[in-house]
């Protein structure tokens, strides 16, 4: 299946989208994508020190995915190592990828909801960020992936299209 931005241009193959995270992903990439992901998570909380590299380099068929994947949750990791489960606030301006941050927009048990700026389309987006220990397990990624799903759904003026 082939995607384009709204003004036609194609997505797949072009070089500069994929390194901002818009490459076609299916269904089942994206699953073993989430199991890789939990099992470096994993292995690293057991203490098994494995280096990211190492790891990517072991699976060279989701290899850009899941180096943005991992990459991303070093960043939140980073961003949020404090002695509290609190993260730290990602100031207006920050870029997460194809993503602009543009301020808070509220906060619960998962992690921190972000209004945010799609660079490659003019579109105003809602971006969760998880804490870390939301990540850990397949069952607290399928919850993420339910709600966001449900969420994508909503019409309301209240609420980020």
């Amino acid at each position: 299946m082939k995607r384009a931005l709204p003004n036609g241009s194609p997505i797949d193959g072009d070089p500069e989208l994929a390194r901002a995270g818009l490459m076609e992903v299916d269904e089942r990439q994206e699953r073993r994508i989430a199991e890789l992901v939990e099992e470096y998570e994993t292995a690293n909380l057991d203490g098994q020190t494995t280096s990211l590299e190492s790891f990517i380099s072991r699976h060279q068929d989701v290899a850009e995915p899941l180096r943005d994947c991992l990459e991303g949750l070093q960043l939140l990791r980073a961003a949020t190592a404090t002695s509290t489960p609190t993260p730290v606030l990602l100031p207006p301006g920050t870029r997460l990828g194809d993503f602009e941050i543009q301020r808070e927009l509220g906060r619960g048990a998962m992690g921190v909801v972000y209004q945010a700026r799609q660079l490659s389309l003019p579109k105003t987006v809602a971006i969760k960020i998880l804490l870390p220990a939301t990540v850990v397990s397949s069952s607290r990624i399928e919850r993420f992936r339910r709600e966001a799903l449900a969420t994508s759904s909503l019409d309301h003026p209240n609420i980020v299209p």
